[in-house]
């Protein structure tokens, strides 16, 4: 299946309009779309390069997540929930790292 962020940086696929709602509002994306291309406005789906530059703005997003730093969300969380969120962030930014060669 394809995920709501492939259909915006590749376009929709034929089908997505027949998915059924979960997570994703499938009906007010492809809306969202259409509502873009009849306005003349750029989409994420024409733009070049756009899957590195949206990898770049989840790599920034990920060196310091806001969460982190609210003392009152971390408060909040065990040590061990912590922990575990520290290592995704650390495998998420190594995967960036790793896939641009550093």
């Amino acid at each position: 299946m394809v995920d709501l962020r492939t259909c915006m940086l590749h376009g929709f696929p034929p089908d997505a309009a027949d998915r059924t709602p979960g997570e994703v509002p499938w009906p007010t994306a492809i809306a969202f779309d259409a509502a873009l291309k009849a306005s003349g406005a750029s989409k994420p789906s024409d733009m070049k390069e756009i899957d590195t530059l949206s990898a770049v703005y989840w790599f920034m997003q990920n060196l310091s997540p806001q969460e982190f730093f609210i003392a009152k969300w971390r408060a909040k969380k065990s040590q061990e929930y912590l922990e575990k969120r520290r290592v995704a962030q650390q495998k998420e930014l190594e995967g960036y790292l790793d896939a641009w060669g550093f």
